[in-house]
């Protein structure tokens, strides 16, 4: 056997065993997060950018597929956990949907755009197509118009009144006739002042029309079925808005309390969120045998899995030397992050944990600090100078 041939030998059997070395994944080019929002901003809404309120928009695509590292060993991963589960490619379907708030006759209303089909190559025309939309427990049967521009069938729905036609523009009036915007103050309900902090002190923000599409705390269901001439129709597809943004204009009850907790003075919550009964708020969800559980495993037979969230999420501003008490859950975890100022934070073991003897522990907390305070640990804030004081708080599944 000659030399050579030994070499060669000795290579293959490296190759055999040796890692190959390859460059990590290029994160910072066509990053799904960047991609995804492109594909958010190139939707073409019926009106001009002025036409809405822009921080109200809210986009929903239909994932088709995706790839996470951890699941596909085709893709490659720079070896840290925290990018194993990170979202690396997906795949949309045919359409997308937007909804928020249209600007119109000096106020806000409620309105809806659908895409279908979107080729820019104009080859997804075939003629006349439908819209069987349901709105929560309403339903709805309309043309949709079809854009040569950016080769979609599509439809917008503004709810104001069919006769405020008159009042649009010689664009918009044309979207009209080609069946691209219509009218119809009765297909989304709602109203934006239904929800002004001002008239629902004290009360639950969940009260309101249930079929509003903006309804601040409930997710938006709606059905969705397109139909071409003489064809069976491509759905139903049932999809929800489901991301609930909360935030000082979408919250539950914002109250004043004294003594909270057996504390001085008085404290104004701002409740965003709170479950409705003493266990830990869950979503479930039915599994057969092989579905992928929440860790990415098939099941090994049929479950009910359990998602837990929160106990509750609320921001709570102190008044003049208030405090929320030290006091304690045996049921969850609680959390107090600082959000403006600072306070006296107090956290004590009641009974001994992790072999230490109980003690009381104090300290300053300043904006985006904050302390989490395990089951049964005694727990309570102080705002003990001039500085205004607001911390959000949180309880979580123990």
């Amino acid at each position: 056997m000659t030399l050579r041939m030994i070499a060669l030998l000795i290579c293959l059997g490296f190759g055999l065993t040796a890692q190959v070395p390859h460059d990590p994944p290029d994160y910072d080019n066509d990053n799904p997060i960047v991609s995804l929002t492109q594909t958010a901003r190139s939707v073409q809404l019926a009106g001009g950018q002025q036409q809405y309120h822009i921080g109200s928009l809210h986009y929903l695509f239909p994932l088709e597929s995706f790839g996470i590292p951890e699941d596909d060993p085709t893709l490659e991963t720079d070896g840290r956990n925290s990018t194993k589960e990170a979202l690396r490619r997906y795949e949309l379907g045919d359409y997308s949907i937007v909804k928020g708030w249209v600007n119109f006759g000096g106020g806000r209303r409620n309105f809806l755009h659908v895409d279908y089909r979107c080729d820019p190559t104009g080859n997804s025309y075939s003629g006349e197509m439908r819209l069987s939309l349901g709105v929560g427990s309403l339903q709805h049967e309309l043309p949709m118009g079809f854009d040569r521009e950016s080769g979609c069938y599509q439809l917008e729905i503004w709810a104001v009144p069919a006769e405020a036609e008159a009042t649009l523009s010689g664009a918009l009036r044309a979207l009209v006739q080609e069946h691209r915007l219509h009218l119809d103050e009765t297909a989304l309900p709602g109203n934006p002042l239904d929800y002004v902090a001002e008239r629902l002190q004290g009360t639950l923000w969940d009260v309101g029309d249930p079929n509003d599409i903006n309804h601040p705390l409930r997710p938006a269901g709606l059905t969705l079925t397109f139909r071409e001439a003489d064809k069976s129709g491509d759905g139903p597809h049932k999809v929800a808005f489901k991301m609930v943004r909360r935030g000082y204009d979408a919250f539950r009850t914002r109250r004043w309390g004294n003594n909270p907790h057996g504390g001085t003075g008085s404290t104004r919550g701002t409740v965003f969120y709170v479950s409705q009964n003493e266990e830990p708020d869950g979503i479930l969800r039915a599994l057969e045998p092989g579905d992928p559980m929440a860790n990415g495993l098939p099941a090994a037979e049929a479950a009910t899995e359990r998602f837990y969230t929160a106990k509750y999420m609320m921001l709570v501003e102190f008044g003049p030397s208030a405090s929320i008490g030290i006091h304690r859950h045996t049921h969850f975890m609680d959390s107090f992050w600082v959000f403006r100022g600072s306070g006296m934070a107090v956290i004590a073991d009641a009974v001994p944990i992790d072999g230490t003897e109980p003690t009381v522990e104090l300290r300053r907390l300043h904006a985006f600090e904050g302390f989490i305070a395990r089951p049964g640990q005694m727990h309570g804030m102080l705002r003990d100078s001039d500085e205004e004081l607001e911390i959000f708080a949180f309880g979580t599944a123990n």
